[in-house]
């Protein structure tokens, strides 16, 4: 009797336990379920590197830090500032945009807008042994272009800023070589160069292109009459025509054009020459890729100029008509997967940025580019300048030469970080000795580290 008394208690405990159990089992299950949700969810979330990855219309985001030497500051050979040398620190932090980017997937622009894009990249200089070439140059460049079905057009802008000194130099014995401007660079001022095309084509072997360029250096110095004082002075240069283009290749053009513009030059204190003049230009040439491995672009004719009625010349210039060869062309040749070199060449009537002259400029170079494995490349490059000059003394007429041997190296670390090394060494020389004095030689070498985004 007392087995059947305890019974009730008994089950009543059993079923407590069982129901317990029951209770237990469905926190277990609960928790497991909150626990894989938790889980799932920091799963979920995007990774640090995606959320720090770089917008699309973000073109470039970057910090450039360089350590130079330059041996010959002021690429002179005589009095004092002859060979005076100087290390200098440059800090480049550069932005592009890409705001054709921002529109909507989908979307088409009216004007078949293709590419809006602006990028800033101020140089900032500072010169250890010389503090008066300290500077900082604004570089600005965008380009708009696009197109739609035969129709195309494009819009490239390069803008220099400089914030320098308002002084220039004094070369003594008149050791100024026609390419002595890299401490004219540095100075006050401000560079412009445009280029503007608009392209039809009529089917797939005939096209028109209208065109217009324009070039424009101001130098913002204090004018001085003190003997051998660089009184720099402003000049521009501005032409528009037109370009008929016939295919003769698979993705090559033989191009007819036309160019009518006008130089203009500053007149220096203290004088009233100048060569300021207008010109036409008939041009035939050759562009596009005739073969996988060679991209060409070549123009070249007779520029015809006229000074009367524009200038104020020297009794000594006798050519109010002067007709010249103008050149202006470009070839990349694919040697290899890993080898790339490209010519280039320009010749073309030049006003002088002292005020003084006009010349005949032609630049001839050479540059090629290997890349030993996807982190490491180097180049090596040739450049040489004549300014073939129009008026002399005494008879004598300048001819001056500027050539430059360049190498440099780049190693990128990793996606964000990259070296970048580089020399040249620079000779310049005139084609008489009655101005051996503008004979110079220049050193410079330059030591960088980069992090973009």
């Amino acid at each position: 009797m007392k087995t059947t008394k305890h019974l009730p208690i008994l089950g009543g405990a059993l079923a407590c336990w069982l129901l317990a159990g029951v209770q237990a089992s469905h926190a277990g299950s609960t928790m497991k379920e909150q626990v894989k949700a938790e889980l799932e969810k920091e799963t979920s979330k995007p990774k640090a590197s995606e959320t720090m990855k770089k917008p699309a219309w973000l073109t470039e985001a970057s910090l450039t830090v360089s350590e130079s030497y330059d041996s010959n500051v002021y690429q002179t050979s005589r009095g004092a500032l002859a060979n005076n040398d100087s290390a200098f620190t440059t800090v480049t932090p550069a932005v592009g945009m890409e705001f054709a980017k921002l529109l909507p997937s989908g979307s088409e622009s009216p004007i078949g807008l293709k590419s809006l894009s602006l990028n800033y990249a101020p140089d900032i200089q500072h010169w250890h042994q010389t503090p008066g070439q300290n500077n900082t140059t604004h570089k600005i460049a965008n380009t708009v272009a696009g197109g739609d079905g035969p129709w195309s057009y494009e819009l490239k802008n390069q803008l220099a800023v400089v914030d320098g000194r308002d002084v220039a130099a004094i070369y003594e014995g008149g050791g100024l070589n026609a390419y002595s401007v890299a401490a004219r660079d540095r100075q006050e001022g401000w560079r412009d160069l445009a280029t503007l095309w608009f392209r039809y084509n009529f089917d797939e072997n005939w096209f028109i292109r209208p065109t217009a360029y324009w070039n424009m250096n101001s130098w913002d110095v204090v004018h001085r009459s003190t003997a051998g004082y660089a009184n720099w002075t402003s000049r521009w240069d501005a032409n528009g025509g037109v370009d008929f283009g016939r295919k003769v290749m698979d993705k090559t053009f033989v191009t007819l054009g036309y160019r009518y513009g006008n130089q203009w030059q500053g007149i220096r204190p203290g004088g009233d020459i100048n060569y300021s003049n207008e010109y036409h230009r008939i041009l035939v040439g050759l562009e596009g890729k005739p073969f996988s491995w060679l991209t060409v672009d070549l123009k070249a004719g007779p520029d015809i100029r006229n000074f009367a009625g524009r200038a104020v010349l020297p009794r000594n210039f006798d050519e109010q008509d002067m007709v010249r060869t103008y050149m202006d062309g470009s070839a990349s040749i694919a040697l290899t997967s890993k080898d790339n070199i490209k010519l280039f060449t320009k010749q073309y009537q030049q006003v002088s940025s002292l005020g003084q002259n006009t010349y005949l400029e032609c630049l001839y170079g050479i540059a090629w580019k290997h890349q030993w494995i996807k982190q490491f490349s180097t180049d090596l490059g040739f450049k040489a300048f004549r300014g073939d000059y129009e008026v002399g003394t005494g008879g004598v007429f300048r001819d001056d030469w500027w050539l430059q041997t360049s190498f440099g190296a780049a190693y990128a670390l990793d996606e964000h970080w990259s070296l970048t090394a580089g020399y040249s060494i620079e000779n310049a020389f005139p084609d008489h000795s009655r101005y051996v004095e503008r004979e110079f030689t220049r050193h410079l070498g330059t030591f960088g580290v980069k992090w973009a985004w």
